[in-house]
C-alpha cells in the first residue's frame, strides 16, 4: 500500500513538473511593465523609466489577455487555449491555473474577495473562479460573445459587454447575479467607468464604421454623452486625476485626449499601425501597435511622442507596474 501511494504521488509530481515552465525575469531596480504578444508566444519586459526593452522571453503559451492576481502573480490566456495560466514573477514559473476550454477573453480580478472573473465567448458565460485555489465557484449565463469585463470596486459590480448580443449586463458581486442589462451599439468594445458614466467605444456595424465613444448611465442604460473620437475607438483610459480621458482608435491610428470638464477633445497624436491597447503610467500613455511591432510612449500633457520602441511581433496587452 505504501508503494502504491508513493508511486501515485510521484506521478502527480511528474505531471505537475511537466506542465510547469520556467520564465526568466529581468533583474532590475527600476519599475517595469510586461507586454504580451498576439502573433507569437513572447512576454516582453520593458523599463518604465527608460523605455528600454529589458528582456523578451519565449514561453510555451501565448498570454494575449492578462490580469494581476496580486503583486507577484499574473493570470493570462487567449482564445485558443483551454487553460488559464498563472505566471509567478517571484518563483519565475508559469503553469495552468484552471482548465475551462477555448474561447476565453477578458480576465478581471476582485482584489477584495480574491475571485477571478473570466469571459467565455464559446459558452456565452462568465466563469467565477477562486483566486486562491483555482476552483470553479459559479458560471453565469450572459449575452452572446462576452468580450469584455470591468469591475466597479466601489459598488461591487461587474460590467459584462456582450458584443454579438449588443448589450451590457451588470452582475452584483455580492450575490453573483445579474441585476441589470441595457442595449449598446453594434460591434462595441472597450469599457471604462469614471464613477458615474460607463464609457464604451467600438468598431461599428459592418459597412458603417464607428467614430464615437458613448457615455452610458449604467443604472438606466441611457446614452448621456457621445464624443467623436477617431475611427474605431477601442481603448479608453484616464489620467490619475480623471480630469482627462484618452481614446485609442485603431482605424486611423490615433490617440486623442478628452477634457472631462470642458467636454471636448484637447489633443491628438498619431501612433503606430493597428494600435490595440492603452495604459497610463504617471505622465505617459503607453500604446501597443499590433502591426507596427512597436510601442508608442506619448507625453500625456503635450500629446507628443516621447519614444517609439521596436519590439517583438504583435504587441498586444500591457500589464502592471512591477518591482516598485
Amino acid at each position: 500500500m505504501m508503494k502504491r501511494s508513493f508511486a501515485f504521488l510521484f506521478m502527480i509530481f511528474i505531471l505537475t513538473a511537466c506542465s510547469q515552465g520556467s520564465v526568466e525575469v529581468p533583474e532590475t531596480d527600476h519599475p517595469y511593465t510586461i507586454i504580451s504578444h498576439a502573433k507569437e508566444p513572447v512576454l516582453s519586459f520593458v523599463d518604465l523609466e527608460t523605455g528600454d526593452v529589458l528582456r523578451e522571453e519565449t514561453v510555451d503559451h501565448s498570454l494575449s489577455y492578462m490580469a494581476q492576481l496580486n503583486d507577484q502573480q499574473i493570470l493570462g490566456t487567449n482564445q485558443i487555449e483551454e487553460d488559464v495560466f498563472l505566471f509567478d514573477l517571484e518563483n519565475k514559473t508559469i503553469r495552468p491555473f484552471v482548465t475551462i476550454g477555448q474561447g476565453l477573453t477578458k480576465i478581471e480580478v476582485d482584489r477584495q474577495t480574491k475571485r477571478v472573473f473570466i469571459s467565455d465567448t464559446k459558452q456565452n458565460v462568465v466563469h467565477v473562479v477562486d483566486g486562491k485555489t483555482g476552483t470553479m465557484i459559479k458560471t453565469l449565463e450572459v449575452g452572446d460573445y462576452p468580450s469584455d469585463l470591468l469591475i466597479d470596486n466601489k459598488k461591487q459590480r461587474l460590467f459584462v459587454l456582450s458584443r454579438e448580443a449588443k448589450e451590457v449586463a451588470i452582475i452584483d458581486l455580492v450575490n453573483l447575479a445579474i441585476v441589470n442589462q441595457f442595449p449598446i451599439k453594434d460591434n462595441s468594445s472597450g469599457l471604462y467607468y469614471d464613477g458615474r458614466h460607463l464609457w464604451i467605444g467600438g468598431h461599428g456595424a459592418i459597412g458603417e464604421l464607428n467614430s464615437y465613444v458613448q457615455a452610458y448611465d449604467p443604472d438606466t442604460g441611457f446614452v448621456m454623452k457621445e464624443i467623436e473620437a477617431g475611427l474605431m475607438p477601442i481603448g479608453i483610459e484616464s489620467d490619475s486625476s480623471q480630469l482627462h480621458l484618452f481614446f485609442l482608435s485603431h482605424g486611423d491610428h490615433t490617440l486623442k485626449k478628452y477634457n472631462v470638464e470642458e467636454q471636448r477633445i484637447v489633443g491628438s497624436v498619431e501612433v503606430g499601425q493597428n494600435p490595440n491597447y492603452i495604459a497610463v503610467f504617471e505622465d505617459n500613455v503607453w500604446v501597443t501597435n499590433l502591426d507596427s511591432d512597436s510601442l508608442s510612449i506619448v507625453d500625456a500633457v503635450t500629446m507628443s511622442i516621447v519614444r517609439e520602441i521596436p519590439i517583438s511581433k504583435g504587441p498586444y496587452a500591457i500589464i502592471g507596474q512591477f518591482n516598485e
